[in-house]
């Protein structure tokens, strides 16, 4: 075999290593690229779910504050209903007033 021959085979295995080098090399980084996209998407995922959580959690409370707000606004407004309503029955209060007190109760609240 002639030193050309055997430089060119010594060439033609070594690109050959080269290029399954480089073919594993490319599928490693392909891999390890897919790896991350998906923690990546899992990453936003968990994000995403936090702040709709966090979101709900923030709505929620808000509705209770709002909630309390409007029963003690009712509450007040009864209250001056009654404060009136008494005021109104004047001298009457005080013969009736167990009676006035358990009818206006029941108009307010239902009772």
């Amino acid at each position: 075999m002639s030193l050309e021959k055997i430089t060119e085979k010594i060439l033609s295995e070594a690109k050959a290593e080269s290029d399954k080098i480089l073919d594993a090399a490319k599928a490693e980084a392909e891999q390890i690229s897919a790896g991350a996209e998906e923690k990546i998407r899992e990453i936003l995922e968990d994000a995403e779910n936090r702040g709709q959580r966090e979101r709900e959690k923030i709505i929620d409370g808000r509705n209770s504050v709002i909630n309390v707000d409007i029963r003690k606004l009712m509450l007040a407004k009864r209250q001056e209903v009654l404060r009136e309503t008494f005021k109104m029955a004047g001298a009457d209060f005080e013969e009736n007033k167990r009676e006035l007190q358990s009818e206006v109760a029941k108009i307010l609240f239902g009772e």
